[in-house]
């Protein structure tokens, strides 16, 4: 693995890019296991508390 700072996780979106990703969510998101307590009642995965 490379630890250089351009892998995609050190990226942020742009304020357009938020709204599109808002849209698909809404539009499309079925199931967002990073809200189910009930599944996950120790706590949630790493990758749901990376903002």
């Amino acid at each position: 693995c490379s630890s250089n700072g351009n892998s995609w996780f050190s990226q942020s979106l742009d304020t357009t890019g938020q709204e599109r990703i808002k849209w698909v969510q809404k539009n499309y998101m079925i199931y967002n296991y990073c809200t189910d307590k009930k599944r996950f009642p120790q706590g949630f995965p790493v990758e749901c508390s990376v903002a």
